[in-house]
C-alpha cells in the first residue's frame, strides 16, 4: 500500500469514528444517571468502545504494512465496523433529540404553554418513550451483524439487454458476463470466488470482463483466489482492465500484480484494445487504465486508437465519473462498462426505487445509463472496502444480452432493461 496516500485518509476516518463514538458514550452516561442504573451498566459500554478502537487501530496497522488478516484476526476488522458504523446511524437521531431540547429550553416559556395544554406531563410515559428509544438503538447493531453474514457474499445475478445500434443481426443475442471489484483481500477464503465462478459457468456467456480493482492494496492478496480467476472462461475470451485499488502499492509491487492476473488467462486491456471476429462480424473491446480522484494511469486516446468508428465498441472503463468527462458525445464508443462505486454497498433497493450514499457522490452510481445511442453500466461489485459488509446492495454478477436494433425493436419491452 502506497501509505502517503492513505494515513491521512485512516486519520480522518478515525477521528469522525471516535466523535460518534464520543457523543454515544456522553449520551449513554446521561441516560444512564438520569436512571440511577449501576454504573457498571455504563462501563461496560465504555469498555467496549475501547476494545473496537484498539481492533480498528491493529487492522488499519496491518492494512499498512501491506499484510491481509489472517482467517481468525477477521475479528479485529468486523467488530469495529458492527461497532462504529451502527454508531453513524445512532448517533443523528441523539443529535436531533438533543437539537429539539435546546430549542426547548431557548423557548421554555412559549413551547412549555402549547404543551402543558396538549400534552399531560406524564413522567412515567416520558420515561417509557425514553427507554424505548435507547432500545431501538440497539436495532443498527442486528442489522450491520445481518448484513455481515447475509447480505455481503450473497451474490445476485442482474438482467440487462442493451440495443447496439452497429451491432449486427449475427451478433444478435451475444452474451456478455461482467463482474467487478473483486477485491480479493475482503474475503477470508476462496469460498465466495467459487460460487461466483458457478454462478458465472451457469450464465454460459460468450465473453466475461472484469472491470478493475481485482485487489486492496497488494498483489499477495490474489493468492488466495488464482485457481478461481485461472477458471475464468468464455467462449470468446475473458478480458479486464486495472482500477484504483490496482494502484494502491509501491511502483515496484504494480507489475507484479499484472504479472499475476495474465497468467490467470485473463487478457488485461490497459489503454489498449482487440477487435474480437465471431460469426464473421467483428466487435470492438477497448480498457484503459484508470483515472479518477488524483490517478490520471488512463489514456482514452491510445485505448481507442486505431478502432472504426462504425464497428460496435465495448470500452471497460473502472470509474464511471469517465463517461460525462471523456466518453458519451465525445467518442464512437456504443457500451461502457464500469464499476467503482460498490453500489454504495450500504442502502436499498426495492424494484425500481433504488438508494444509497454512492448516489450523492456519483451521477451514474449502480445500473444501467442512456444518451442516445451510448451506454454505460455500472456493476455494484463482487467484494468490498472500508467496512467489510453490504446491507441492502447485494453483490453483482451481470449478464448483459446485446442486441441489434431491429430485433431489439421487435421485442416486447422497448427500452434496455435490468433487474
Amino acid at each position: 500500500m502506497d501509505t502517503q496516500k492513505f494515513i491521512p485518509f485512516f486519520i480522518v476516518t478515525s477521528i469522525i469514528f471516535l466523535l460518534f463514538d464520543s457523543y454515544f458514550l456522553i449520551s449513554w452516561r446521561k441516560f444512564v444517571n438520569e436512571r440511577g442504573y449501576n454504573r457498571w451498566v455504563f462501563f461496560s459500554v465504555l469498555i467496549l468502545s475501547i476494545i473496537a478502537l484498539i481492533f480498528l487501530g491493529y487492522s488499519t496497522y496491518i492494512r499498512l504494512i501491506n499484510h491481509s488478516l489472517e482467517n481468525f484476526e477477521r475479528i479485529f476488522e468486523y467488530f469495529p465496523a458492527i461497532w462504529y458504523l451502527s454508531k453513524l446511524m445512532i448517533v443523528p437521531f441523539l443529535i436531533f433529540k438533543d437539537i429539539l431540547k435546546f430549542f426547548k429550553k431557548i423557548t421554555k416559556k412559549r413551547i412549555k404553554s402549547t404543551l402543558t395544554q396538549s400534552i399531560p406531563q406524564n413522567t412515567a410515559r416520558r420515561k417509557f418513550i425514553q427507554n424505548t428509544g435507547w432500545v431501538m438503538a440497539g436495532v443498527p447493531f442486528f442489522v450491520i451483524t445481518d448484513g455481515l453474514i447475509r447480505t455481503t457474499n450473497n451474490f445476485k445475478i442482474h438482467y440487462v439487454d442493451i440495443p447496439i445500434s452497429k451491432l449486427s443481426s449475427a451478433l444478435n443475442g451475444l452474451k456478455i458476463v461482467q463482474i467487478s471489484d473483486i477485491h480479493a483481500g475482503s474475503f477470508t477464503s476462496a469460498k465466495p470466488l467459487t460460487e461466483v465462478l458457478f454462478l458465472i459457468e451457469t450464465l454460459q456467456p460468450d465473453i466475461t470482463f472484469v472491470t478493475g480493482d481485482f485487489v486492496n492494496f497488494s498483489h499477495k492478496e490474489l493468492q488466495m483466489i488464482l485457481p478461481q480467476l485461472k477458471n475464468l472462461h468464455a467462449k470468446h475470451g475473458v478480458y479486464g482492465c486495472l482500477g484504483n485499488h490496482d494502484h494502491y502499492m509501491s511502483p515496484s509491487d504494480h507489475p507484479s500484480l499484472i504479472q499475476k492476473i495474465q497468467e490467470t488467462g485473463i487478457n488485461l486491456l490497459i489503454n489498449e484494445n482487440i477487435t474480437l471476429d465471431i460469426f464473421n462480424e467483428q466487435l470492438q473491446i477497448a480498457g484503459t487504465d484508470n483515472s479518477s480522484y488524483r490517478m490520471t494511469y488512463g489514456d482514452m486516446n491510445k485505448a481507442l486508437s486505431g478502432l472504426k468508428d462504425y464497428l460496435p465498441t465495448v470500452l471497460l472503463c473502472h470509474d464511471p465519473t469517465n463517461w460525462d468527462k471523456e466518453i458519451r458525445r465525445k467518442t464512437f464508443v456504443d457500451l461502457t462498462l464500469s464499476g467503482h462505486t460498490h453500489g454504495g454497498q450500504i442502502g436499498i433497493e426495492y424494484d425500481a426505487m433504488s438508494f444509497s450514499p454512492a448516489s450523492l457522490v456519483y451521477k451514474q452510481s449502480a445500473g444501467l445509463y442512456k444518451d442516445k445511442d451510448q451506454y454505460l453500466y455500472v456493476n455494484r461489485g463482487i467484494g468490498t472496502v472500508g467496512p467489510p459488509l453490504r446491507i441492502g446492495i447485494r453483490p453483482e454478477i451481470t449478464l448483459i444480452t446485446l442486441r441489434s436494433v431491429e430485433n431489439f425493436a421487435s421485442s416486447t419491452s422497448g427500452d434496455p432493461t435490468a433487474s
